[in-house]
């Protein structure tokens, strides 16, 4: 019943829920989230993020630029932009775990919590400054990296 009075007012706000700052959301991270499932959160996040810094062509041309580094680079309405893109895509098939994908899951995975990527980045960045993310974020690119995450299923924002 309250998710549902939350989401008529996110309905009625359009576009401008974006610049409330997530006033008007119901965290369930923050609210309706166990601490194992809060953690269980977190590291899905680090992994999308992670995922996408791994295959962002640009941290491909330059090496040298480090996870952290990337998270500051992130404009939140240019990857609102893409995930909306995608998500008039998402039906059709494709081969491979593309990072406009990740990014869809990223904003998906958003709407968790305030539906703004930048707080999103603001946890990861918390969780690199406590030491949670290690050296697996600037390691080269792992095996596996463009294969579709299982994590995500566990928030219901992936179909199989």
């Amino acid at each position: 019943m309250a998710n549902n009075a939350f989401d008529a007012m996110n309905g009625a706000a359009g576009k401008d829920m974006y610049i409330t700052g997530g006033s008007i959301f119901n965290s369930d991270y923050e609210n309706n989230m166990s601490p194992v499932d809060q953690k269980e959160y977190e590291n899905t996040v680090l992994g999308l993020f992670q995922t996408a810094y791994w295959s962002d062509p640009l941290a491909e041309k330059y090496p040298n630029v480090s996870f952290k580094h990337w998270l500051t680079t992130i404009d939140g309405d240019d990857w609102r932009a893409t995930a909306d893109d995608f998500y008039e895509v998402k039906d059709e098939p494709r081969d491979q775990f593309t990072q406009e994908e990740q990014i869809y899951l990223i904003q998906s995975l958003a709407h968790l919590h305030t539906g703004k990527i930048e707080d999103l980045i603001e946890i990861v960045g918390n969780l690199e400054s406590r030491g949670d993310v290690g050296a697996s974020a600037v390691q080269p690119v792992p095996q596996g990296v463009g294969e579709y995450p299982q994590a995500v299923k566990a928030f219901g924002i992936a179909g199989e």
